[in-house]
């Protein structure tokens, strides 16, 4: 951390949040955000930080209790099993787990460790998990949902053939409609994204990670996983669906806050293309 963040991260507690967030996007996306009245899809996702309190949130961002929400909505197969969770690893003894597995916690994204053999750094794996515990990024992102979740660790069967990373599709979804997806790659060494419209166009953006200029062919089942995309994402202004196509389609993660609404986009123009999808609710005036 560079003495400008170190700086920032110590003074932030006293200011007020929109000065927190219009800081925040000013230092990492590179503009002053208008968060009063919102139109890029960045201000809107620091909008909705001010903003959005619904309970919903807590429970489908968290990946155990999202779940049941899941089954109830798709059906059992499309949820990947819960294999253990908790506080604290149990003890090694316990850690009998069927390899390979996928260590990560309720509370986070991006964080995961891939466990493909049975003999592993437990105390690293360890180390890490204790950071995961003690690290809350909601004070400082300002994440309201993020902040009203228990940390905790879950582990889950890895999808997907053991040498492979599997595609992760990001399905961008505004009132009920998947409008863009993301295609990530190479996820456990250095990831990259490609991004296509919901007919699988390719589109020249560039967003959180490098693009991937390589061909990435069409998901087998893109048509059932718009399908799943559309009715979770059904009742909100704009949730990202996170899916996986291995065996069949698998469901991933719901994300509301999409990098914290930092990543800036390249070229600019998706930032207020995608902003126009979204239609925030109207808030009352005071």
């Amino acid at each position: 951390m560079n003495v400008a963040s170190r700086a920032f991260r110590f003074i932030s507690p006293a200011l007020p949040p929109e000065l927190i967030l219009q800081i925040q996007t000013w230092r990492k996306v590179g503009y002053w955000p208008d968060l009063k009245n919102p139109k890029r899809f960045t201000e809107k996702v620091q909008s909705r930080k001010l903003h959005d309190r619904d309970p919903r949130l807590p429970v489908l961002i968290d990946k155990v209790l999202v779940k049941d929400h899941v089954r109830n909505k798709l059906g059992d197969a499309w949820v990947n099993p819960t294999l253990w969770s908790g506080k604290k690893l149990p003890p090694v003894a316990e850690r009998s787990w069927t390899v390979p597995y996928v260590i990560k916690p309720h509370h986070a994204s991006t964080w995961m460790i891939f466990v493909k053999e049975s003999v592993c750094d437990w105390s690293a794996i360890e180390a890490a998990c204790d950071q995961w515990m003690k690290t809350r990024w909601d004070p400082l992102l300002l994440e309201w949902a993020y902040s009203q979740i228990d940390p905790k660790i879950l582990i889950e069967p890895y999808l997907g053939p053991p040498v492979e990373t599997p595609l992760d599709y990001k399905f961008y979804v505004f009132s009920g409609r998947a409008e863009y997806i993301a295609a990530d790659t190479d996820k456990s060494t250095c990831t990259k994204r490609r991004f296509f419209n919901r007919d699988w166009v390719p589109q020249q953006l560039q967003l959180s990670w490098p693009r991937e200029f390589r061909d990435i062919p069409k998901p087998r089942h893109l048509g059932a996983m718009l399908e799943a995309a559309e009715i979770l994402g059904t009742g909100f202004s704009f949730v990202r669906i996170d899916l996986y196509d291995v065996d069949r389609p698998m469901f991933g993660e719901m994300t509301f806050y999409p990098g914290s609404g930092y990543g800036p986009f390249d070229p600019q123009s998706f930032d207020w293309a995608f902003g126009r999808l979204w239609v925030l609710p109207d808030r009352p005036s005071h």
